[in-house]
């Protein structure tokens, strides 16, 4: 969950929606498809822009070995000491800086940016100044997730302060020119691609008011309809990358790319 809509709704841990447990699966495929048996591996795992944590306190779960560091400049003080808190026996680290992080000279396994770049004025700029880290290596594996399709920018977008959509061109240029190479450029949960269209046709008939917009934080769980929803969307994200294998690519409302830094 986004920090803007923490702030706004609290932390709702237990009652989480089914698109991020869907996309929490996803990520967790990569992983896996990137670093066999990452559950054996001692891996450092760098969250930037973590929102409210969840995405990584799950995968510290998920990866009992590996060392986690948490970092998201809307953390106040308070949400600070409460993530530390509440995880104090889990080998996570938080920041609410990118320059405040002590790693000591250890190396990144993985960057995790997981729906960020889209905050980001230039993110060009932020991901080129990120490669200058000493803790970015040459085998530090970057996992960048953004909202696919400029078309399809919504009241939503606008709620969490989205300066853009994107889509694979839009993403590889940004890659490219700040530094990285790419290994794989995609897209997933194709079948989320018709709910949102018919989203923003309806906002062209009926303006929305901003304030009113309610972003994942306000779901309402129900555990059937849950349940079926990140199995669609599960199946959804299995179905298109075995397509995706077989030479056949479907779009999809979110946008991946997994990079690594680019030898001069």
């Amino acid at each position: 969950m986004d920090i803007n809509e923490v702030k706004k709704f609290g932390l709702l841990h237990e009652q989480r929606h089914p698109w991020e447990l869907a996309r929490l699966e996803v990520i967790f495929c990569f992983i896996c498809k990137e670093f066999s048996k990452p559950q054996e591996k001692k891996l450092t795992i760098l969250d930037i822009g973590c929102g409210d944590t969840f995405v990584i306190e799950e995968l510290s779960r998920r990866l009992p070995l590996s060392e986690f560091v948490a970092v998201d400049n809307a953390m106040n003080d308070e949400l600070l000491a409460l993530f530390n808190e509440r995880n104090k026996d889990k080998a996570i680290e938080f920041y609410n800086s990118l320059s405040n992080i002590e790693l000591h000279r250890k190396t990144v396994d993985i960057v995790l940016l997981l729906d960020v770049l889209e905050h980001i004025e230039n993110d060009e700029n932020f991901l080129h100044d990120l490669l200058d880290n000493e803790y970015i290596g040459a085998e530090t594996l970057f996992l960048i997730t953004v909202p696919a399709f400029q078309c399809l920018y919504s009241a939503h977008d606008v709620f969490l302060k989205h300066y853009r959509r994107y889509n694979n061109s839009t993403l590889q240029i940004c890659i490219l020119r700040s530094g990285l190479e790419i290994r794989n450029l995609g897209y997933f949960f194709f079948s989320l691609l018709f709910p949102r269209f018919f989203k923003v046709l309806l906002e062209k008939v009926i303006q929305p008011r901003i304030e009113n917009e309610k972003g994942i934080g306000a779901w309402n769980p129900n555990r059937i309809i849950d349940r079926l929803i990140i199995k669609l969307l599960v199946s959804d994200f299995k179905t298109t990358e075995l397509f995706r294998f077989l030479g056949i690519k479907f779009l999809g409302l979110s946008n991946y790319a997994i990079c690594q830094k680019r030898l001069s």
